[in-house]
């Protein structure tokens, strides 16, 4: 299945509950959006959305502070 932004992001929104827009260039860590239970159903949610298998060294800032790094980290998964 071919990467959307708008799906991480839509899932984002909708598993928060989130009402209000927020910028992909976000830090969703930082700013609170994202805990450590909200990205293990992240990563959940990733696996099977896209079928892919994320190792948990990956799971860092590097890789899940923003939509777009989340966005980037799964693309290169798939190729």
């Amino acid at each position: 299945m071919e990467v959307q932004m708008g799906e991480i992001y839509g899932y984002i929104k909708e598993e928060l509950n989130l009402s209000v827009e927020f910028p992909l260039d976000l830090n969703i860590i930082d700013s609170g959006i994202l805990d450590s239970v909200k990205i293990m159903k992240l990563i959940n949610f990733l696996e099977k959305q896209f079928e892919i298998e994320i190792e948990l060294e990956d799971v860092g800032p590097e890789n899940f502070s923003t939509i777009h790094s989340i966005y980037q980290y799964v693309e290169r998964l798939k190729t």
